[in-house]
């Protein structure tokens, strides 16, 4: 099972091995009572000599926990960008409360949630686009389609299906239209990436009538001109 954990976690994911980096928690132990099981054996088989597999267990078990530690002081929980010391907080917010983070990203995040408040928009239905998916939820704001829309296992098909659903149900009035949220405005490389996408998602504004109603240097809010 162990070994199925360390082989199967990574699949998938677009952070390498760090995931199962993350669950040593699970595997580290195992491995250590494992390696004491076949220590134990080794000794009373061979007294106390020093054999090649005793080690070579006990040296595997080292590097495995510097590995392990050092991994976890440098990467672990921390931000993906090195954004200096976590000493600020948001406020207004209760997905973020009590959440220490950086003063730069603190200062982003109290800049949209100051908006979505002010409009009254929290708990309404969003579309988070440009590398950003961690927003809808920071803002709760559930997203109606693929939270991630950008990556390459969310097919432009299914997003352009997606997109005539909404536009369907809200002339419908089955639904509200929702937020747009589009992020990396100073990574332009991240939204050129999908230029299909990007101007589907455009066109759906501009279409349905969107205007803006907040920007910052990262993020753009939209929402349905007759929702304001």
């Amino acid at each position: 099972m162990i070994l199925l954990q360390v082989l199967l976690t990574s699949i998938g994911s677009n952070t390498g091995i760090s995931v199962t980096m993350n669950c040593m928690y699970l595997s580290a132990p195992y491995l250590f009572l494992m390696l004491s099981e076949i220590n134990g054996t080794i000794r009373k088989r061979k007294g106390l000599r020093v054999t090649i597999p005793l080690a070579v267990f006990n040296l595997i078990f080292l590097v495995f926990l510097l590995q392990s530690i050092m991994f976890g002081l440098s990467y672990v929980y921390e931000e993906g960008n090195n954004t200096g010391r976590r000493d600020s907080y948001v406020t207004g917010n209760h997905v973020l409360w009590g959440i220490r983070m950086s003063g730069e990203r603190a200062e982003l995040l109290q800049d949209m949630t100051d908006c979505i408040n002010e409009e009254g928009l929290s708990g309404h239905d969003s579309i988070v686009y440009g590398f950003v998916p961690a927003i809808a939820y920071y803002l709760d704001m559930p997203s109606v389609i693929s939270s991630w829309p950008d990556l390459a296992s969310y097919r432009y098909d299914d997003m352009k299906a997606d997109m005539k659903r909404i536009r369907d149900e809200a002339e419908a009035g089955e639904r509200e239209y929702p937020v747009v949220i589009i992020g990396n405005l100073l990574e332009t490389s991240g939204i050129a990436e999908n230029p299909k996408k990007t101007d589907l998602l455009y066109g759906f504004m501009e279409e349905q009538g969107y205007v803006m109603i907040h920007s910052n240097e990262t993020f753009e809010i939209w929402r349905h001109e007759d929702e304001g």
